[in-house]
């Protein structure tokens, strides 16, 4: 999955994580399991899942969050 993903990126309340074509349900499902209080849904299309959160500040710290999953030498820049 290390492979898959493409970007990770905060905006406004929502963090979008963009991987390869036809992947991103499986990351919604991944992201789902995880209960992250920070999370308050995800919506997956076939290569954009978009992260919904509380408001700007929660969406940071889901972003800060995930980048600890992220592949060595992926760049979590905001």
């Amino acid at each position: 999955m290390e492979d898959a993903l493409i970007m990770l990126k905060p905006v406004q309340n929502q963090v979008i994580l963009k991987t390869l074509p036809g992947l991103t349900q499986s990351f919604g499902s991944i992201l789902d399991s995880m209960q992250l209080v920070e999370i308050t849904a995800t919506v997956c299309g076939d290569d954009t899942c978009l992260i919904i959160c509380k408001d700007n500040e929660t969406a940071v710290k889901c972003f800060e969050h995930l980048c600890y999953y992220t592949p060595p030498f992926f760049f979590c820049n905001e």
